[in-house]
């Protein structure tokens, strides 16, 4: 809670800081995946953390980072086409080993997600 708090501050003294907004999209999409799938916040923490990573790939467009951590929250509200189109766009942005690992390990589970449906 204390990390949320912090954050949402920290976003509303700088709200244009793309690496503020990533950060409060990771608290929150933590938060909502932390939550049984049955729990009513589970969606709103996730939902919150999507736009908050939108935000700031407004701000900055070709962060990689932003992009995986886009996928990620995708794929935890089982948007296999949208997570499909943030990791390409991760990868086309020449991501370098360490976010191309990260890929690759979300594309296995977007195999998953695909299946799934």
């Amino acid at each position: 809670k204390k990390a949320l708090e912090l954050s949402l501050e920290a976003v509303e003294s700088r709200p244009a800081n793309a690496s503020f907004r990533d950060t409060l999209a990771r608290i929150y999409l933590a938060i909502g995946e932390s939550l049984d799938e049955t729990d009513s916040e589970r969606l709103e923490y996730l939902r919150a953390s999507e736009q908050e990573f939108k935000i700031a790939l407004k701000i900055s467009p070709s962060n990689s980072d932003y992009r995986i951590g886009m996928a990620t929250v995708f794929l935890s509200l089982g948007k296999c086409g949208d997570a499909r189109t943030a990791l390409k766009m991760a990868g086309d942005a020449g991501p370098n080993p360490t976010q191309q690992d990260e890929i690759d390990g979300l594309a296995v589970k977007l195999a998953e997600c695909e299946r799934d449906r």
